[in-house]
């Protein structure tokens, strides 16, 4: 063979794997950068959805506790007519992007169902005053599950 054949298929070999070669490390580079955007977009979408279910969970105990009126018209009530309830955002959030936030996130499920459960119970048969302080346990319950999975999701990187 040639000398000046060998060496073409020797420069286009190299142009080639130079080629495929930056094509593939570009392409896991820009996964993984799209990846950090994604879940970092999806924390703060879980955050923001966090603070409002906090706020929801707070009213609803000062309606059935304190005995304050619902303000049906505020902004983070409203909330509650979206397509998708910030509770169940939240749990879905959890399910799909943040599966170590999971075991925090049912006890959280459960306390809620509980707290739902005898809250929305309009039996006159059950103690009132032991339905409120069950209700304030639960409360309590929640709003630590809130702040426990509020600090983890401020640590994550």
């Amino acid at each position: 063979m040639d000398n000046s054949i060998i060496t073409a298929l020797i420069a286009s070999c190299s142009a080639f794997s130079g080629v495929v070669g930056g094509g593939i490390s570009n392409y896991l580079v820009n996964r993984k950068i799209e990846m950090y955007k994604l879940t970092y977009q999806r924390r703060e979408e879980l955050f923001e959805e966090l603070l409002i279910f906090k706020i929801q969970i707070r009213m609803v105990y000062e309606h059935y506790c304190k005995g304050i009126e619902l303000d049906l018209e505020d902004k983070y009530w409203s909330e509650n007519q979206k397509t998708m309830h910030p509770y169940l955002k939240m749990d879905h959030l959890i399910s799909l992007y943040f599966q170590d936030l999971k075991k925090i996130n049912d006890n959280l499920s459960s306390t809620v169902d509980n707290f739902i459960m005898l809250a929305t119970n309009y039996d006159k048969s059950i103690d009132q005053q032991w339905k409120k302080s069950e209700l304030e346990s639960y409360y309590r319950t929640i709003r630590n599950d809130l702040f426990t999975l509020q600090t983890r999701i401020s640590l994550m990187k």
